[in-house]
């Protein structure tokens, strides 16, 4: 049986996609809803009333946040529109702004320094060029070593020239701005709570023992930064398809919960107690991490789940998924031209289809681990494979097999790290180090020698552009379908017959 809350969910992201910005659409789409709604009603009703009143109910409110996210068209507006698009012709000129920075990454070119490249968003611009406030924009610091101990969340005053560039980050399609001849003013540091933190945990991981790629690696798998990953790592991670490891989602947070759990269980008895205090730890481990899509999603997916444990309610984990993807899409519903979203999304409706319902038999517990991490591995691949290609033009069917043997050992080597981390912070052992190094070198040395069998690695035609609404018909197929299919092998052909299907039907078209 499907929640009732699939139907809002359904019905916002096919309004989302097929309405913005269009007013007129959203008329068509509102009276093809109501179509639908009275006729479900007159069926459903004779035979469960209640769950027709719900689902009915849903579809209003899947109807009403369609409409309350569509942008306001106004004259003031199409007026600023119009004059940025005028401004845009103009010959780029040295301006002054502010930018506050929301991303950086080392770059290690051999027989030279370091340096950084940042990427930021423009809270300040001059009053001629006010289009350009909340635009991002790339700059680094290699001929400028002050901004070396600039930091997320800092902000800077500079001079500089501003030119567009075309967008190479296939993550949406926003506008993305370049600087250069820059002059930097001032930079003023963030002192929250969060940075503080964060800032500490780089000085203890990173620079205590500078230039090491265990110390990248630890830093990027607890706290999702890239940061100090060199190209190399960064290569073989994404040739592999375990550049998952380094966002923080389902895999983290569930890791986290129960470690939690696991040491507040020993001393404190009363459950619900046990529980909140988990999911505060949990919420501050998001919020030090940045409040990514995935770990947010993460997030609120384990707290109805256990909320439904403390008022004794049904535990639903496709309930659970859509709520989450809901409140996150209503607080920002430019959220579903992320890659981000997009990604946790599909990835855990895959999962849900494969295990939704399904009772297992049990049989060893070596067996049913390895079964397991096969099916998650299979049914990730198979839930991502159509962005991946659409994003990177790359896909590696071996990564199924790869990530199969890397779920299994993540989690003690998770244990081991924060562990570590948390030695360091009252000595810096030399020991603790080494053997977070050896745990580093081995997981490595897996993933590279996994890596050699390039059989399976394919690249695509870069022109190759899968169309938005094949990317929606993935995840809405999968929800239609749970409820009818009961077998895990029906499923898991589903699940690898689908994107292959919709693939298919794209390189015919192109």
């Amino acid at each position: 049986m499907r929640p009732p809350i699939t139907y809002a969910l359904v019905l916002f992201l096919i309004g989302l996609c097929a309405c913005s910005p269009d007013h007129g659409r959203f008329v068509f789409f509102l009276i093809s809803v109501s179509i639908i709604a009275i006729i479900y009603w007159k069926i459903k009703k004779r035979i469960k009333k209640t769950e027709a009143k719900k689902s009915v109910c849903s579809m209003a409110l899947g109807v009403l946040l369609v409409y309350v996210s569509l942008p306001v068209n106004n004259e003031k507006s199409l007026e600023k529109t119009i004059l940025a698009n005028e401004i845009k012709k103009l010959p780029p000129r040295e301006l002054s702004l502010e930018i506050k920075v929301i991303k950086r990454k080392k770059i290690y070119v051999p027989c030279e320094k370091e340096y950084f490249n940042y990427t930021g968003i423009i809270e300040k611009a001059p009053e001629i060029r006010e289009d350009l406030i909340g635009k991002k924009v790339l700059w680094s610091n290699k001929w400028n070593k002050s901004l070396s101990e600039t930091f997320v969340s800092d902000t800077i005053s500079l001079r500089s020239v501003v030119t567009r560039q075309r967008n190479n980050d296939l993550e949406n399609n926003e506008e993305l701005y370049k600087l250069s001849f820059v002059k930097f003013l001032k930079i003023r540091h963030s002192f929250g709570t969060t940075e503080n933190i964060r800032r500490l945990l780089e000085k203890k991981i990173i620079k205590v023992k500078k230039g090491q790629k265990s110390s990248a690696f630890v830093y990027a798998l607890l706290i999702g930064d890239k940061t100090f990953l060199d190209e190399q790592q960064m290569e073989l991670y994404k040739q592999t398809g375990t550049m998952h490891l380094f966002a923080v989602s389902g895999l983290h947070i569930g890791i986290m919960y129960m470690l939690s759990c696991f040491l507040l269980r020993s001393f404190i008895m009363n459950q619900v107690l046990m529980i909140f205090l988990s999911l505060t730890v949990v919420c501050c481990y998001v919020i030090l991490v940045g409040s990514s899509d995935s770990a947010v999603r993460s997030f609120i997916m384990i707290s109805i789940w256990q909320s439904s444990t403390i008022f004794y309610k049904k535990r639903n984990s496709l309930s659970a998924l859509f709520w989450a993807s809901l409140i996150l899409l209503f607080i920002d519903h430019t959220k579903i031209n992320s890659l981000g979203f997009q990604l946790s999304f599909t990835v855990v409706m895959s999962l849900i289809f494969s295990f939704h319902g399904i009772t297992q038999k049990k049989k060893f517990k070596v067996y049913d681990l390895m079964k397991n991490s096969l099916i998650i591995s299979f049914s990730s691949f198979c839930g991502s494979s159509l962005l991946i290609i659409d994003s990177f033009h790359y896909i590696n069917p071996f990564s199924i097999i790869i990530n199969s043997i890397v779920v299994i050992i993540i989690f003690p080597v998770y244990a081991i790290l924060l562990l570590h981390i948390t030695i360091s912070f009252f000595n810096n052992c030399d020991l603790t180090f080494a053997f977070t190094n050896i745990i580093y070198l081995s997981l490595e040395k897996i993933i590279a020698t996994l890596n050699q069998c390039t059989f399976f690695q394919y690249r695509f035609n870069n022109s190759l552009d899968i169309p938005e609404f094949i990317h929606l018909v993935y995840p809405l197929t999968l929800i239609f379908l749970v409820k009818y299919i009961h077998t895990l092998k029906v499923r898991l052909f589903v699940l690898a017959a689908l994107p292959t299907s919709l693939l298919l039907i794209c390189l015919y078209l192109s």
